[in-house]
């Protein structure tokens, strides 16, 4: 049931985008399961499993569903003169049927508390709603403290919410169906047609709708203790990701007052936080009438008008905002200024507060950003090669050295358009290719296979978990993409006959990638723990020609014949090691397994498998 749940908050919440991890207490001696189980707990803002959630669930204990139904009363002790009365429950517990769209509820599972708000409910419940759940969160004995009132309006309900009730439909959309395996028959595959993804060129609504000119009146606040902490004035456009914060922005349209609620959360901002931070929007949004559009912003995913309200300009640093600290005592930050991947540099610009940066002479500091609270600091314009040697000093020996090798190698070829990145995917059954805007690492999915053009040069980045099927897709895909590119610009027909090779068109595994792919992502690269530690040396001091194969090359590997010689001893990486056998020639084939490949996959699975293992090919 738990993985059925979670494939449905996959498939229907993050449109299948979202990576499904299984962690297993039981199998802790398992290789991968220790650093999982740690980042797990990470994100729920511990370091471990807490003593009161116990590690099998006791159906024995099971507390009950408790449904309360809010309404206005004078003699209401919380929530601004409302009372809440227990429902009594039909004999298979809550049904969708309970909830009227005239009302608000606050269904009790115990370790799980959802305050349910119709679309009818009357404005004076609305407000005083959320205090009210809270008592009623305080009221029940024995509940863990780590349990929080979870908001939710009719229509805007979640799969966890849904999974209360008995009748509510569970069923996903055919769209989001997985990939058929085994035996069952296949979707008919349809060629997708690449030339569509040149035509993608402008942004979606989403990061270009015009609000206004930008010129209104701004109010921030950071999430802080389950409630919002004003931001002074001076310090608006500064952010940092282990937060969370409220912007509330007033502007007039025809002499008429609108007001517009944006809620950013950082990228390391706990799960608390981010979920506070959409509960606080919502409680503002109360304040105001509830006629405000409230607006998620993830962090490095900003639209046009966020970014304009700010003059364009928005820093992210480190950590969590501590008044208290004393950037005299940091040794040294250094941030790293770039406009927004869609190349519109009149639309927003970010400087992004880099991880572990050490300075051999702390005494020496200069910041990118000029604090409106300290006037101690030089500001020194320095150009690319032509550094003063104090610049080197103060930041270190081993960055100098990166540096050179990074001009030496990787810069040598400029950028020709802005970078696109797109996602190849079977999510649907069909294979698809889309576009991905305001990309980040974050959006490298190793359920799939992404495209990153920065032309002159093309990277097909292949996820871990990807399958077979979408890589080879994606490799066809990624040089008929090329192909297009070259044909629709002016070449003759020498460059032409050059490019057949694609050589501009690399492959760059998971875990694997070099300076040369890194260095379009904006801020740091996060190392994963979960993959070996070849991913560091990578990612320190691999160059084009050490980790990079061309994709015309990889698929070579992947099209041509195999002895079963070779396929018995150490074979290529590229090929599927699942089904080696369909490397093999036809007359191989025959002379190895004594039948045809045809009547080969007509075979029971186990007596394919037994064959394999006994020739060596697995």
């Amino acid at each position: 049931m738990a993985l059925d749940l979670a494939g449905r908050i996959r498939n229907k919440e993050r449109s299948s985008r979202a990576q499904s991890l299984v962690i297993d207490d039981k199998r802790s001696s398992s290789t991968d399961q220790p650093a999982l189980n740690k980042e797990f707990w990470e994100l729920l803002g511990g370091s471990s499993r807490p003593k009161d959630i116990p590690l099998e669930a006791d159906d024995k204990k099971r507390v009950k569903d408790i449904l309360y139904l809010l309404a206005s009363s004078s003699n209401g002790a919380a929530g601004g003169g409302l009372a809440a009365e227990p429902i009594t429950l039909p004999k298979i517990g809550l049904t969708k049927g309970c909830l009227e769209s005239a009302h608000t509820y606050v269904v009790d599972c115990g370790t799980e508390v959802y305050l349910w708000v119709g679309r009818q409910t009357d404005d004076a419940v609305r407000k005083g709603a959320m205090e009210l759940a809270d008592a009623l969160l305080a009221q029940r004995k024995g509940r863990p403290k780590w349990v929080s009132v979870t908001r939710v309006v009719e229509g805007g309900e979640t799969e966890l919410f849904k999974e209360k009730f008995a009748d509510w439909s569970r069923s996903l959309p055919i769209s989001m169906a997985p990939v058929p395996k085994g035996r069952i028959a296949d979707v008919k595959q349809e060629h997708f047609d690449v030339a569509k993804l040149l035509a993608t060129r402008d942004l979606p609504e989403s990061f270009t709708a015009a609000v206004d000119d930008a010129r209104g009146q701004v109010r921030v606040w950071r999430v802080k203790d389950h409630g919002k902490e004003a931001v002074p004035a001076h310090r608006y456009g500064h952010f940092y990701c282990a937060e969370s914060y409220v912007i509330h922005y007033r502007y007039l349209v025809k002499m008429k007052e609108h007001n517009l609620i944006y809620f950013w959360q950082g990228k390391r901002s706990t799960i608390n936080e981010k979920g506070e931070s959409a509960r606080l929007a919502v409680d503002l949004d109360d304040e105001l009438g509830s006629i405000t559009k409230k607006v998620r912003v993830v962090q490095n995913k900003e639209p046009i008008h966020f970014m304009n309200i700010f003059g364009g300009f928005i820093i992210v640093h480190n950590g969590v905002d501590d008044r208290e600290d004393d950037r005299d005592n940091r040794a040294m930050c250094m941030y790293q200024v770039r406009s927004c991947n869609h190349f519109k540099g009149q639309h927003g610009w970010r400087a992004i507060e880099l991880d572990e940066v050490k300075a051999n002479n702390p005494k020496h500091q200069r910041l990118v950003y000029h604090d409106h609270d300290n006037d101690q600091y030089d500001l020194i314009l320095c150009n690319e090669g032509n550094e003063p040697t104090r610049f080197w000093s103060d930041i270190g020996s081993s960055i100098m050295a990166d540096a050179e090798a990074r001009t030496a190698t990787y810069f040598t070829r400029h950028m020709t358009s802005a970078p696109w990145m797109f996602q190849c995917s079977y999510s649907s059954g069909l294979f698809k290719i889309e576009r991905v805007f305001e990309w980040d690492q974050e959006d490298l999915d190793n359920e799939d296979v992404m495209i990153l053009d920065c032309r002159p040069d093309i990277y097909l980045w292949i996820g871990r978990q990807s399958t077979q099927e979408e890589r080879k897709s994606s490799m066809t895909a990624v040089l008929e993409y090329d192909s297009l590119l070259h044909s629709s610009q002016d070449h003759d027909a020498a460059a032409d006959n050059n490019n057949n090779s694609h050589p501009n068109v690399y492959l760059v595994e998971s875990g694997s990638e070099p300076k040369s792919f890194i260095q379009y992502f904006h801020g740091s690269w996060r190392v994963s723990t979960k993959y070996s530690s070849s991913r560091k040396t990578s990612t320190s001091s691999a160059t084009v020609d050490q980790t990079v194969i061309t994709v015309y090359e990889y698929l070579k590997v992947l099209n041509r014949t195999y002895t079963l010689e070779e396929l018995q001893n150490n074979p290529p990486r590229a090929l599927d090691s699942t089904r080696l056998e369909t490397y093999l020639s036809d007359d191989d084939f025959m002379a190895t397994f004594g039948m045809d490949k045809d009547t080969f996959a007509q075979e029971k699975l186990w007596k394919q498998e037994k064959l394999k293992k006994s020739l060596g090919l697995y």
